[in-house]
């Protein structure tokens, strides 16, 4: 069954939520640290989010994983 799409609205307003705010939470962050580092965190958080997501049911890696990683390692 498809979700209404109401719920597909939600999660672009909360989408957009998130990215705006990030914009201020960099004005208030770069107070405390430099910006690389800010940077370098962001980006390791980012990883460490979306790493579950190249794994499919039992552990297995997707196709689309399993593909870039070939072609990565076969060039």
């Amino acid at each position: 069954m498809k979700p209404p799409r109401s719920v597909f609205f939600a999660l672009l307003i909360l989408a957009n939520l998130v990215w705006a705010m990030s914009f201020a939470a960099t004005s208030v962050a770069t107070r405390q640290m430099s910006p690389i580092f800010l940077t370098m965190t962001r980006l390791f958080v980012g990883e460490l989010c979306s790493f579950p997501l190249s794994f499919g049911p039992g552990g297995d890696t997707l196709p689309l994983c399993q593909h870039v990683l070939s072609r990565a390692l076969h060039s």
